[in-house]
């Protein structure tokens, strides 16, 4: 695979996620094959490509005569790279137009996406705004302004408010940074950082955080490092540590981490709070228990033991507390994964909804008597988060700890700026000072 061209490797890439795919790990197959412009050029077009997705195609739909939904897959995109070079990079029309009409093989296709683009450049910049005006409707000028589905959209406006919502939407259009958890168990955050700057990687500390480090600017070859597998550090962003450090408030002797995935939130609380409790690592993916036994090696956790199987198998009180990580909409990864903003429906949201609420259910009856259960997701939708817990209490089926209650938890959430009510925390791409993260939730409950 040598001597690649970043725009038509970008190109097969939004070809794919069209059919499903998924772009992270898609760019990370052709990464170790590109210097790191060219890698940069790739995760740029890619990502900025699909981050402007519903702004791109208003100004698509206006200049091409086929409908998008009747429009060839690889024409689409093709016109997609070309205008968002054009209109968003500022690349040279020349340069815009040629690089994409030549993605295309068909002649006549080709010829339709060499007319499109040349209106496009034609055109002046006034055309090329389709934003509308906010004060006529709000939800609309979000939509395009940001490309977000109005679904989300909706439910997020409903609770937040207009304020929060766009600089939600504002921060998911910005390049994530990349984080690197720290295991204090075997170097300290401030060893480790300048070690990684000696390989000239842009690496800070989060702020209040100090386990968590943060790079921007190029961060490829980094797990690579012989740091990284001596078990230095871990990808793991930040937002997804406060659910742990919450736990290792409340963890018991043995504790339950249910919908485990490859293990970040185990291995941290274990590095919280010592070695000597057990914590049992379930999750029905054995693909996901491979990787996580592969990395419980790597960072020398003995007291983690991962388990292939459904929580429905641990129907008997076995941990004395437990985190449970459910699967979402994923809509705190927008940023980080802006292909999921797509694959977002009203049905599908509701059936996450369901599933999450059984999974609450069956979670609490794994716990000893008095147990606590952390509810973590990676979605900041109110509907999977604070709204559902709310139901569940309202129903009777569980007991909601208020977040400000507890003087360990309020001393986390003055450290960041996050979204608090009865029900949990919201934690928001914005939250962490200087950095650009995902969102999500934590919840605080027991059986009722």
């Amino acid at each position: 695979m040598k001597n690649l061209d970043p725009r038509v490797e970008a190109f097969k890439i939004l070809n794919k996620v069209e059919k499903g795919g998924y772009a992270t790990r898609l760019i990370s197959e052709y990464l170790k094959y590109l210097d790191d412009r060219d890698g940069g050029l790739l995760y740029d077009l890619v990502y900025g490509v699909l981050r402007n997705r519903i702004y791109i195609d208003k100004i698509l739909e206006k200049y091409s005569d086929i409908l998008l939904e009747n429009m060839d897959i690889k024409v689409k995109n093709a016109l997609r790279l070309g205008i968002y070079q054009y209109v968003i990079r500022e690349t040279p029309d020349y340069a815009s137009v040629d690089t994409s009409v030549n993605l295309v093989r068909e002649k006549s296709k080709r010829s339709f996406v060499n007319a499109v683009l040349r209106s496009i450049t034609r055109s002046s910049s006034g055309g090329l705004n389709p934003i509308p005006d906010k004060d006529v409707d709000y939800a609309e000028y979000l939509r395009i302004r940001y490309s977000q589905e109005k679904i989300f959209l909706k439910n997020m406006l409903e609770f937040f408010g207009k304020k929060t919502t766009e600089r939600v939407c504002n921060y998911f259009n910005r390049p994530a940074h990349l984080f690197l958890r720290v295991n204090r168990k075997v170097i300290s955050s401030e060893q480790l950082m300048k070690i990684l700057m000696k390989y000239n990687y842009n690496i800070q500390a989060v702020k209040n955080f100090e386990d968590f480090l943060h790079s921007w600017g190029g961060s490829f070859g980094i797990f690579d490092t012989i740091e990284f597998k001596n078990g230095y550090f871990s990808a793991q962003d930040v937002s997804q540590g406060v659910g742990a450090i919450i736990m290792s408030k409340y963890a018991g002797s043995i504790i339950g981490d249910i919908c485990s995935g490859v293990g970040g939130k185990a291995s941290y609380i274990s590095e919280l709070i010592g070695r000597d409790k057990t914590i049992i690592s379930i999750d029905r993916s054995p693909a996901k228990i491979k990787v996580l036994s592969k990395n419980l090696k790597r960072l020398g956790h003995k007291n983690i033991f991962p388990v292939c199987a459904y929580i429905n198998d641990f129907n008997r009180q076995v941990f004395n507390t437990a985190i449970l990580d459910v699967p979402c909409s994923n809509s705190g990864n927008f940023g980080r994964h802006p292909e999921a903003r797509y694959r977002l429906s009203e049905e599908r949201l509701k059936r996450m909804v369901d599933y999450q609420r059984e999974l609450i259910i069956t979670s609490l009856k794994s716990l000893k008597s008095d147990g606590i259960l952390i509810y973590n997701t990676c979605s900041i939708i109110p509907s999977e988060c604070h709204l559902l817990l709310k139901s569940l209490e309202y129903d009777g089926l569980i007991r909601v700890i208020d977040p400000m209650s507890d003087s360990f938890v309020k001393r986390i959430i003055d450290r960041a700026n996050f979204v608090v009510n009865d029900y949990g925390i919201y934690i928001m791409p914005y939250s962490f000072e200087g950095v650009v993260s995902s969102g999500g939730f934590v919840g605080i409950i027991k059986s009722a």
